[in-house]
């Protein structure tokens, strides 16, 4: 630590009893009095000079010491005794003086403010300070207080005064910028600043020396002093700023001489201000340097003298001019030309280099220039832009003035051009039509040129010389051709068309894909491609009909496309072209095959019924559309509980034919059986098969009869004044009749007057109410069945008594109840009786009703008298009826793979007209591909062919099939 020096005393620091001070820290920790505060008479203490350190204390004390850390050792002390204040730090203790300490006292012996002088060196700068002051008449806890800590600022000169930048010297130009320049030193406290300037005057009181942009007046050295309570320090920066000539004069001051040739000039002297000084130069009118020197002396002057003379003064910053001008008067000697170049072969609508007619003259020459010896311009130069063909010339320029004047030499120019658009032909026509095999005349190429063209013709890549000669016109010499004519500048072309027309040539026709096959429903389109001029109307043709399909007129080429093929349009498709120059159409055909599976050719039920006698001849044609050949199987079924059989061609009396036409697509399989025996009844099935499917077309061959006897007569007279007829189909009938009779049939026949017909095929059970009858009265009744060969009548009679209306009496509500369980009965019977009836026939009997003719009934033939209860009794061979009664042709036609067959009543369940499966020949040929039969008498063993219409085959002769 360094020393402290008091007033003629040194204060020692003695080190006590830890406890002691240990007391002390406890007592002021646990202080709450006011704050005892130590405070510095100034800021900053100067080193070796007094310094006061004054404890405040709030409270008195009677006793206050200093300390000085890090070691808490009192280095001087106060009591008060008396009023007094002592200095302890001493011993024996002694009063304070004002050069070491003091204290304010209180009437109660206390002080409240105690001070100690000091004398601080610059190693005491920093240190730290406490004061604690002592009053044992306060409670323990308050008795000791210490001051917060006070840090002892001791000042200090200024060291070292240093710049930023660091350098000392400046060299500038003039209107440079200087950076600021920044004065620093070291000081406690801190120091001002202040620049001088180089004439001694103070420039600014900061630290910074900011001169900006610097002029002339600025050089010189700057000083910048630092300065504090302590004392001052200096440093000094050098500013050097230099500058070029600002002004050039001259002596004498005139700048403008006008002499003649032989004058003498007197001496022109150059001079300028300048840092560093400057050094002269004298240059000629010809930029060469005449003289190092500041002194102009030319003397006797001469034309070659004449003109401009500049001074240079220049040094390290720059330069500056100044100029005489001298002038010698005389007229021109020769002409110049710039650029010296007196030939030019420019391109139309370029330009040549501007030409300059020049002279020494003074005064000034004036120019003029001449074309072909004719005045052209006035003026010294000679521009040609854009130039044209009629500027072809020889051009000479004349430069004159009050001394004489002189000629150029000559300047040639010669203007090249291509040919452009000046390309024409001779003959004069630009297009040549011709028909195919005419004479054509040589075509000759020219154009206007300089340098003259060469000329070339071409077509395709193909050239020729010029004139063309094509000779004759024919197709491959048509199109085009091109006449191209160059030269140096440039290349022209210009067209020549040769138009031959000639009439089409077909040179493909082909499929867009594929070959000729399609599949049914499919699509196929056909290319052709035609060669003609101009271009043809090609028409396409179904060539088996001659039908138009489409015309596409104008073009070269068309496509056809024959969309949902159907079978029947294979065939040659014919693609034909004509046009203008001939009256003659060029044609090609090609086929379309389309595979399809067999189609029934006009066939709108694929099960078709044949009644036909025993021992006649039986034919079925099976005619079909397909495509390719189909193959042909026949089958036969007896009955729906035997299994069908194949048809062998030659066995059991059964021969097949079968014939192809690819021309019409026709497959027909004609199967005939000769004297047919009642066991060859049946069903027949005709396949046919190719690569596409399979259909089939089955024939059910019955015996020709008359009807059999309606069986299950029954009648029923709950009605008033009617009975309700049932009865049951015995087979083969086609329509009936109900008679009554009040006699049993004995006298009386009368038949109703409406017709039951069978409506709904397969239908059994029929009925049949008849009105307008008597009441009271007992009625019979039988039915009789119609067909083409004849008619029967039941054997039975069947009757009951009509009713008569109900009278109304006293028992009308017995009767009506009565009558009201009948109907609820009876309802629920026939409920259930429709039900099974339904079930087991597949649907509800409908009538369809009309009135017959009176020959039909007068050929009714009734069956003998029979009593009326054995109406109902009936043999084993009636209930059975015919052989096909129960005949189920579904089952029949199982065994076909590709369609099935319903009942020969019910008809074919998808119907062939709908389903677009009918084939028609008529759209492609106008008769039929079969003979039509014709009608012959053979009596009962006539052939019989089946047809749509059962009933006129029947009556009809044996017919003549497709075979003949």
């Amino acid at each position: 630590m360094s020393d402290i020096y008091l007033q003629q005393q040194i204060v020692y620091v003695t080190h006590r009893e830890p406890s002691f001070y240990l007391f002390i820290v406890l007592l002021t920790i646990r202080s709450s009095t006011d704050a005892v505060t130590l405070t510095g008479s100034s800021e900053y203490a100067v080193p070796g000079s007094e310094f006061t350190l004054t404890c405040d204390v709030p409270e008195e004390a009677n006793s206050d010491q200093l300390y000085r850390r890090p070691d808490v050792t009192a280095v001087a002390s106060i009591q008060i005794a008396g009023s007094q204040c002592y200095n302890t730090a001493t011993v024996p203790p002694v009063l304070c003086s004002p050069d070491v300490c003091s204290c304010t006292t209180t009437s109660t012996n206390y002080g409240t403010v105690f001070q100690w002088v000091i004398q601080p060196q610059t190693g005491d700068h920093g240190s730290v300070w406490f004061c604690r002051r002592s009053n044992p008449s306060l409670p323990e806890a308050d008795r000791i207080v210490e001051s917060p800590d006070y840090t002892l600022n001791v000042a200090d000169s200024p060291g070292t005064v240093t710049l930023s930048p660091p350098g000392t010297t400046y060299t500038r130009t003039e209107g440079d910028t200087l950076p600021d320049i920044t004065c620093t030193a070291d000081c406690r406290p801190g120091c001002t600043f202040v620049w001088t300037k180089p004439d001694n005057t103070n420039f600014t009181a900061s630290a910074v020396l900011s001169l900006g942009q610097l002029d002339r007046s600025e050089h010189g050295t700057y000083r910048c002093t630092a300065r504090n309570v302590v004392g001052e320090s200096t440093t000094t920066t050098s500013v050097t700023v230099q500058y070029g000539p600002g002004t050039v004069t001259l002596s004498p001051p005139d700048t403008t001489y006008t002499r003649t040739d032989g004058d003498t000039l007197p001496d022109i002297t150059c001079t300028a201000d300048c840092r560093p000084g400057c050094t002269f130069v004298w240059t000629k009118p010809d930029n060469t340097s005449f003289t190092a020197s500041a002194v102009l002396s030319l003397g006797q002057l001469v034309r070659s003298e004449h003109g401009t003379y500049r001074c240079t003064a220049r040094n390290v910053v720059g330069e500056l001019t100044t100029i005489t001008s001298i002038t010698i008067l005389y007229g021109p000697s020769t002409v110049r030309l710039t650029p010296s170049t007196t030939s030019y072969t420019p391109i139309e609508g370029h330009a040549i280099p501007t030409v300059t007619c020049s002279s020494d003259c003074n005064p000034v020459c004036t120019y003029s220039w001449a074309k072909d010896g004719q005045s052209h311009k006035t003026g010294s130069d000679l521009q040609l832009t854009n130039i044209q063909r009629g500027q072809t010339g020889v051009y000479m320029c004349t430069a004159s003035n009050g001394y004489g004047s002189r000629t150029s030499s000559d300047v040639s120019v010669t203007v090249n051009y291509g040919p452009g658009d000046s390309i024409s032909f001779q003959p004069r026509q630009d297009v040549l039509d011709r028909v195919e095999n005419q004479t054509v005349p040589d075509i000759v190429c020219s154009a206007d040129c300089e340098p003259p063209c060469t000329y070339i013709w071409s077509k395709a890549g193909t050239t020729y010389i010029n004139p063309l000669s094509v000779s004759t016109a024919i197709r491959g010499n048509a199109g085009q051709y091109t006449c191209t004519a160059t030269n140096s500048v440039s290349q022209g072309t210009n067209t020549w068309n040769l138009i031959v027309r000639f009439p089409p040539q077909i040179v493909n026709l082909s499929y867009t894909q594929g070959d000729a096959d399609v599949t049914e429903n499919g699509s196929k389109s056909l290319v052709c491609y035609v060669e003609s001029y101009p271009p043809s109307t090609i028409q396409w043709y179904f060539k088996a009909n001659n039908t138009v399909l489409l015309t596409t007129p104008d073009v070269l080429d068309s496509t056809y496309t024959l969309a949902a093929a159907v079978c029947l349009d294979t065939g040659v498709y014919t693609c034909s072209a004509r046009n203008s120059v001939s009256n003659m159409e060029a044609t090609r055909d090609i086929n379309i095959n389309v595979l399809c599976k067999p189609h029934p050719y006009e066939v709108t039920d694929y099960n078709q019924a044949i009644s036909i006698s025993t021992s006649a001849k039986l034919i079925l044609p099976a005619v079909f559309i397909s495509n390719p050949k189909p193959s042909f199987t026949w089958t036969f079924q007896n009955s729906k509980l035997t299994p069908a059989t194949e048809l062998l061609n030659g066995i059991d009396n059964f021969y097949v034919q079968n014939k192809f036409v690819m021309m019409n697509l026709s497959a027909v399989s004609e199967g005939t059986r000769t004297d047919i025996q009642e066991i060859w009844f049946g069903l027949y099935n005709a396949t046919a098969t190719n690569s596409q499917g399979s259909t089939m077309i089955s024939f059910m061959v019955q015996e020709k009869q008359s009807p059999s006897f309606p069986k299950r007569l029954t009648v029923g007279c709950a009605k008033p004044y009617a009975a309700k007829v049932s009865w049951k189909d015995g087979g083969h009938a086609q329509y009936y009749q109900v008679f009554f009779s009040t006699d049993e049939f004995l006298q009386s026949n009368q038949p109703y007057p409406v017709t039951v017909t069978e409506k709904e095929a397969g239908r059994v059970m029929y009925s049949l109410d008849i009105n307008n009858l008597e009441g009271g009265q007992l009625y019979y009744f039988k039915v009789a069945a119609f067909n083409e060969y004849g008619n029967t009548t039941s054997l039975d009679a069947v009757g009951c008594t009509v009713q008569q209306a109900l009278s109304c009496g006293s028992d009308s509500m017995y009767i009506t109840g009565l009558v009201l369980i009948c109907v609820a009965v009876v309802t629920l019977l026939c409920t259930v009786g429709l039900g099974i009836f339904i079930k087991r026939n597949g649907g509800l009997p409908f009538l369809k009703c009309r009135h017959p003719h009176p020959g039909e009934i007068q050929s009714v033939q009734l069956s003998e008298r029979r009593n009326v209860n054995e109406a109902h009794t009936k043999t084993d061979r009636e209930e059975e009826g015919l052989q096909y009664e129960q005949l189920d042709t579904n089952a029949i036609a199982k065994p076909s793979v590709y369609s099935e067959t319903g009942s020969h009543h019910h008809g074919y369940q998808n119907n062939p007209v709908n389903d677009g499966q009918y084939e028609s020949l008529g759209r492609r040929f106008t008769e039929n591909v079969y003979d039509e039969c014709q009608s012959r008498t053979s009596g009962n063993k006539g052939i019989y062919v089946n047809t749509t219409n059962a009933g006129s085959a029947a009556n009809s002769g044996e017919c003549k099939t497709a075979f003949g």
